[in-house]
């Protein structure tokens, strides 16, 4: 009887100490998974705007060519290209994304250039280049405008036989656009015909064979 009584409270107490155990191994691993998947996470550096942007868009037989000079602060560019494979595509998607449902864009390019801190994006804009029948040319610019709160005549944009151009202020970013068209005899006029612009369309005879 008195063996019985024994071995009954040896296993007993040999339970006791497994149970124990398996409970401290498995609070033990609760513990260092708790602590492994409650690191802090760092919240990604707030970009700052750029100093300046340089929009250029060319006209370029029926297509046109748009290409956007973005200056930052020294600290700012070096962060970009730092992280380039992100924030490359980050900043062509804004770039692509202030136009896009509106037109036709491809061949999307994205590059730095560190002697003097700037990104640029360029890109083919398709179907804003007509023929018409009398043999010169139409062309629409309401896509590139319009986003950017300007009109070629309530904005005073400058008129050359090369091109039309305005320099101001965009949300607190020096910014500069220029419209090159092909050369012509004359400036391109508002209203005027047959070389001219209204608000957002410029048109032209017969096209130049060169720049000049």
């Amino acid at each position: 009887m008195w063996r019985w009584v024994k071995a009954t409270v040896i296993a007993a107490i040999i339970i006791a100490v497994i149970l124990g155990s398996s409970y401290y191994y498995m609070l033990r691993v609760a513990t260092i998974a708790g602590k492994s998947t409650t690191t802090s996470t760092v919240s990604p550096p707030v970009m700052k705007p750029p100093v300046e942007r340089k929009v250029i868009a060319e006209v370029k037989d029926s297509t046109i060519s748009y290409r956007e000079a973005i200056v930052y602060e020294k600290g700012v560019f070096r962060t970009i290209v730092d992280s380039w494979r992100e924030t490359s595509s980050n900043i062509s998607n804004d770039v692509v994304n202030r136009y896009g449902r509106n037109i036709r864009i491809v061949d999307v390019k994205c590059h730095y250039m560190e002697v003097n801190d700037t990104v640029t994006v360029e890109f083919t804009v398709l179907d804003k280049v007509w023929t018409t029948s009398g043999g010169g040319r139409y062309a629409d610019f309401l896509w590139l405008l319009t986003p950017l709160n300007l009109d070629f005549i309530n904005n005073h944009f400058e008129e050359t036989n090369k091109g039309l151009f305005w320099e101001g202020m965009i949300d607190g970013v020096r910014t500069s656009v220029e419209v090159l068209l092909p050369p012509q005899p004359v400036p391109y006029r508002a209203w005027q015909q047959p070389i001219g612009h209204c608000h957002g369309h410029v048109w032209w005879g017969k096209t130049s064979t060169s720049r000049g």
